[in-house]
Order: structure tokens, then C-alpha cells, then sequence
């Protein structure tokens, strides 16, 4: 497939120039917090029933990921379950690729270098939906959700994937780096969650401890060294909205 074909994902944008023009890890905050208004009462009543609205799923849950990230590997004690989906576009490109390598793109196994590279440049080894600036959250969720979509409005930058994660009880999440905040940025709202749930960060040699709570909104780096740790006795369930763009830093 040629690279102009996928470049329509991103049309009227120079990714050479974000890349160059966004700020790195260490350019920003660990978090940052955000101001938004909204009901967070509404909030998660609306989200739990949208997760009975089965035409929002689209992929099982990357479990290999997540065990990864847990001491115990249960996949169980930390799951996403998603508000977003793929646009049409890029299920369809990567289809085509998908035939064009004989092989799925859920089989295929790079480096996470390579993969960055490839989200970057746009090049041989790209898959569409592998890059989380190719998700949305669907028209219809936001009509069953107004909480929601009030809460999405709030953000300065790009909405792409939107998720709740579920962190259960006396449960850690291992050290670890995710994306560069040139790439994408992620905004926390806890949904659910208790006294003794804990996000760390690890910028240099020196662990910062945070306890979200409810209703808060925090933008994180995690760009950083980063982690997480429920040492509470009931499940830590955060609203995780992925931002393509760093407007929101300018609160």
C-alpha cells in the first residue's frame, strides 16, 4: 500500500512539524490539574450504562499488554473497557494491509522503537489500528451519554480514544513508560475509587505519590516513568481520555 493512502487518516496536518513544535517528557509537568465542570454523580451512571451497549466493542482486551503491567499477571485485576471505536477509514486500510502481508495486524510483532517509528512517519510498518489518533468516540454513545459529551467539550485538544480502566483491590500496576507527550496526553477522571488508590510518577530519581479524587481531572505525563497502586479494598475505576494535541496544557 502506498503511503499516500494512509496519509489520508491525516489530511491538512505536517506531522513532522508536531512532532518538532510539541513539547517532550521533560518539557511538562507530571500532572497537571484541570478545572472542568460537570456532574460526576451523572458522569458515571451515564458511563456504566454505556458499557451494556454492546456496539461499542470492538477488539477483546490486549491481555498480554495489561498482564504485563501486573505483579500477579491476572489479566482480571486490570481490564479497559471501551467508549470509543475506530474510524471506518482506518478499519478499512487496515484490512487491505492485513491481506497485502498475510497476516494480522494483532499477530504481528515489532519493537516498540519500530512501532513508534512507524506511528511518526507513516511508513511500511504502520497499522491504522495500532495508532489511537485513528479512534473516536461514536455520535450515539455521546446522545446515550450528555455527561460525557459535556466532559469531551471541555478538552482543548483532539478527543481520540476514550476508556475506563478498572484497577481492583490491592492491586499494583508496575512501573512504566508509555507514549512521548509529543504523541498523545492522557486526562484521569476517577469515576470510583477510595482513599487508598495511589498514582506515582518517577520524572528523574525522585517518586511523587497522588492520590485522584473523584471528580478530579488530571492531566498525566506518561511520557515519565509512571504506575499506580490500590491498596483500598474496593476497585479503582478511572475515565482515561487520550488527547491528540497539548492545548490543555495551557489551562
Amino acid at each position: 500500500m502506498k503511503r499516500e493512502e494512509l496519509m489520508e487518516l491525516f489530511v491538512g496536518r505536517n506531522l513532522d512539524e508536531e512532532r518538532r513544535s510539541r513539547k517532550g517528557k521533560d518539557e511538562i509537568p507530571f500532572w497537571v490539574s484541570l478545572n472542568w465542570q460537570f456532574d460526576i454523580d451523572a458522569l458515571e451512571a451515564q458511563v456504566r450504562e454505556l458499557h451494556k451497549w454492546h456496539c461499542l466493542e470492538f477488539e477483546k482486551t490486549h491481555v498480554e499488554t495489561y498482564q504485563g503491567l501486573l505483579a500477579g499477571g491476572n489479566y482480571q485485576d486490570y481490564f479497559h473497557l471501551s467508549l470509543s471505536h475506530p474510524k471506518a477509514l482506518a478499519v478499512d486500510l487496515q484490512k487491505r494491509l492485513d491481506e497485502e502481508r498475510g497476516i494480522k495486524w494483532q499477530d504481528r510483532k515489532l519493537s516498540v522503537q519500530k512501532r513508534m517509528q512507524s506511528m511518526w512517519k507513516i511508513n511500511e510498518d504502520y497499522d491504522p489500528l495500532i495508532d489511537e489518533r485513528n479512534f473516536e468516540v461514536p455520535e450515539e454513545a455521546l446522545e446515550k451519554a450528555p455527561e460525557l459529551r459535556k466532559v469531551l467539550q471541555q478538552c482543548k485538544a483532539r478527543v481520540t480514544r476514550v476508556r475506563v480502566a478498572r484497577l481492583n483491590s490491592f492491586q499494583p500496576l508496575a512501573p512504566h513508560v508509555d507514549l512521548s507527550p509529543k504523541f498523545a496526553l492522557r486526562i484521569h477522571i476517577p469515576l470510583a475509587t477510595n482513599r487508598l488508590a495511589f498514582n506515582f510518577a518517577m520524572p528523574e530519581d525522585q517518586v511523587h505519590a497522588r492520590h485522584i479524587k473523584r471528580g478530579e481531572v488530571v492531566l498525566l505525563n506518561s511520557g515519565v516513568t509512571h504506575w499506580a497502586h490500590n491498596f483500598g479494598e474496593t476497585p479503582r475505576d478511572h475515565l482515561i481520555i487520550c488527547i491528540d494535541g497539548q492545548e490543555d496544557l495551557d489551562h
